[in-house]
């Protein structure tokens, strides 16, 4: 019994764990659909070839715009 109880207490931490971190997810796309698991792993438009400085440039924007102070 005791195995049991100590199962059903891991999994609803699990499931609490899960749902948390998905509406932190959520909340960081600006409360949209999430996108499906094979959108995540393949996404559709091609990679993109970029050098370490064009790289930087565009992670520095993309926090400009979120409100980050880039420091």
């Amino acid at each position: 019994m005791a195995y049991a109880v100590a199962r059903y207490k891991r999994d609803t931490d699990e499931a609490a764990y899960r749902t948390y971190v998905t509406e932190g997810i959520r909340g960081l796309l600006g409360g949209g659909e999430l996108p499906s698991w094979a959108e995540l792993v393949r996404p559709s438009r091609p990679a993109e070839r970029m050098t370490g400085r064009q790289l930087a440039d565009s992670v520095l924007e993309r926090l400009a715009k979120l409100g980050g102070d880039g420091d």
